[in-house]
């Protein structure tokens, strides 16, 4: 059996409850098949994986890729299922040439400028955290470029010149030139390393301009490419991947924000409406007839993010377009580049006043709503580490903190590595919603200014995991109406919280019972898994009825249960514990001694082992 009366103390604790909401979940209804959960290894963990210390590295390793779970059932980490791999552009071996400022902003390549390869002695750092991840279990990665390699570009340069024609810094001469550079890394992956890629993203945000300022000066890599462009290049990547044998598929896309696969043509030069360009076999830049190309689109979830009504009309739009050509979407990256929506319940402010649970709830509303309303398959993150620089945890997995201090060039020093808040909201997904999982219907908490929640069914049906995103400052009562699976019977329900002050935290489980009522604290992402037993009938659990009279009272309170109590907490209004007695299943009744409380409301809680219920008493 499993304890319940923990997860009481914790529902009790300072928080004022809301009615509750009744929650149906049909897991014979699914919608898409989930590929995993990512983020990127751009830019510093190069500078991570060379400069810090092993027990540093192996820490931050545990924290982003291990999914297995401590015997208590508390997490290690948070169990990354994909991995983003950058190809830089070559600008690292620059140096100040570059233009490229902070250096940690500049990428290697395995290209030298002499048009050599060295593949042993470049992307070490990176390298050594793609093994840990692989070590781990990890088996979904991605290989992207942010530009071409500088040996391919017009002006020998990882970025576009300032005032350019807003067409591809990469040299018309040079396409199959960095398609094979491209290969070629992949190949090096797979057969020096042992590690298949399974997608190369060639290009990144492609209707940006990226060009340097009017000295020659920019912030990191980074190429423009009108859909022509990117047709080019596929073409000819498309080409070398078959010529190498690799099972690699082209991830296409990278829109700078949601809107540009389905519209923004003209104002774009040609880098809009990007999935009927792509995909309508009568359009000039068709490409859907590539045998190595993914059926699917690659977007960014920026800046369509900051009010709710953004974030479904936009997001049902590119669904609705990728329904109509039969394709994918995926989800590939997203941090805190705007400030926090005006129309949900958030602090204020934008660097470091900003409270960084709003961060990662503002993160969660996003993930959810790419999920249940754009129907992606994957959902990444964009930079897994980084220096807080002033930001708070806005770009961040992990924290990052340079021996001696300062920012990001200071990392060649080493440093230390902490977890963020962001890190463990996303483990709320992450760890539990595992690749092969399918989304299935959940309708009762859609509100993307409060409680939000999306319910994922195990392809085994061995598990079933919700996802609850609770944006209120008050706990949110919530009373499950879980549809029968043919074959399979609920059992026992695992539970995580991260909130401000819990991260990812372990909560009691519970024995299952049909209809009973759970709570969603404030401010808080919380995962329910259930799980499911297949074969014999098992009874259903009954719900245990609890009594606790007079009220008001004076001297003493009568508690009683139809099950043994287990314990009895009595909390005063604020939430704190006043008394709590274990009683270890010994007794159905228990007399109360209450006499020596000052007058005032009082919330007693009344557990057993499977059940509970909480009194609103009035202390005379």
């Amino acid at each position: 059996m499993k304890t319940f009366y923990l997860f009481l103390i914790a529902l009790l604790s300072v928080q004022i409850v809301d009615a509750q909401q009744v929650i149906s979940i049909n897991p014979a209804i699914t919608y898409q098949t989930v590929e995993g959960f990512g983020a990127s290894d751009c830019w510093t963990v190069d500078f991570v994986g060379r400069y810090f210390n092993d027990s540093q590295k192996n820490q931050a390793a545990q924290w982003l890729f291990d999914s297995q779970l401590k015997s208590d059932g508390s997490v290690n980490g948070i169990g990354l299922s994909m991995w983003r791999f950058i190809l830089g552009g070559g600008t690292l071996g620059q140096g100040s040439a570059s233009h490229i400022s902070p250096s940690v902003r500049r990428s290697d390549a395995f290209l030298l400028p002499d048009g050599t390869y060295d593949f042993e002695n470049h992307h070490l750092g990176q390298k050594w955290f793609l093994q840990k991840a692989y070590d781990y279990g990890c088996r979904d990665f991605v290989a992207f470029s942010n530009s071409p390699v500088v040996n391919f570009t017009k002006n020998g340069k990882g970025f576009c010149d300032y005032g350019s024609d807003g067409t591809s810094n990469l040299r018309p001469d040079a396409v199959a030139a960095f398609a094979n550079y491209l290969t070629k890394s992949l190949a090096y992956f797979q057969d020096s390393l042992g590690i298949p890629f399974h997608y190369v993203s060639p290009l990144n945000e492609p209707q940006w301009a990226w060009q340097c300022d009017a000295n020659g000066n920019a912030g990191q890599e980074g190429s423009t490419w009108t859909n022509s462009n990117m047709k080019t290049l596929c073409v000819a990547l498309d080409s070398c991947l078959q010529a190498q044998g690799l099972s690699t598929k082209i991830f296409l896309g990278e829109a700078g924000q949601w809107d540009y696969l389905y519209t923004r043509q003209s104002s774009t030069n040609n880098k809009g409406v990007q999935i009927p360009d792509f995909f309508l076999s009568t359009r000039n830049n068709y490409i859907g007839n590539l045998k190595t190309l993914e059926p699917c689109f690659t977007s960014h979830s920026y800046w369509n993010d900051q009010d709710s009504a953004t974030l479904v009309s936009v997001r049902q739009s590119a669904k609705q377009m990728a329904s109509t050509y039969g394709i994918k979407l995926h989800a590939t990256e997203w941090c805190m580049l705007s400030g926090l929506p005006a129309d949900a319940p958030f602090s204020t402010g934008f660097n470091a006043s900003t409270v960084n649970m709003d961060i990662a709830l503002f993160m969660a509303r996003v993930i959810h709503s790419d999920l249940t309303i754009a129907n992606v398959c994957s959902w990444s993150y964009w930079t897994s580490m980084d220096t807080e620089s002033g930001a708070s945890d806005r770009y961040l997995l992990l924290t990052l903190t340079p021996t001696g201090g300062g920012g990001e060039d200071n990392l060649v020093r080493g440093g230390t590595v902490t977890t963020a808040k962001t890190l463990w909201t996303l483990g709320n997904y992450s760890l539990f919603i595992r690749p092969g999982y399918l989304r299935c219907d959940m309708k009762g908490a859609s509100n993307l200014t409060g409680l939000m929640g999306s319910a994922y069914i195990a392809p085994d049906k061995s598990k079933l995991v919700v996802v609850y995103v609770n944006l209120n400052s008050t706990t949110q009562q919530v009373t499950p109406q879980l549809a029968d699976i043919p074959g399979f019977q609920y059992s026992t329900v695992d539970i995580y919280q991260t909130s401000q002050s819990l991260n990812l935290q372990k909560l009691p489980s519970l024995d299952y019972a049909s209809g009973a009522t759970l709570p969603v604290y404030g401010r808080s992402v919380m995962t329910f898994v259930y799980n499911l037993t297949s074969g014999a009938q098992i009874e259903k659990v009954k719900q245990t009825a609890f009594n606790c009279y007079p009220n008001p009272a004076t001297d003493y309170l009568a508690c009683s249960a139809s099950a043994p109590i287990q314990r009895i907490t009595v909390r005063d209004i604020t939430g704190r514990v006043i008394q709590n007695l274990p009683l270890n299943d010994s007794t159905n009744s228990y007399s109360l001694p209450v006499e020596s409380l000052p007058a005032g409301i009082y919330l007693v809680s009344v557990s057993s082992r499977s059940d509970f219920k909480v009194f609103r008493i009035v202390k005379k």
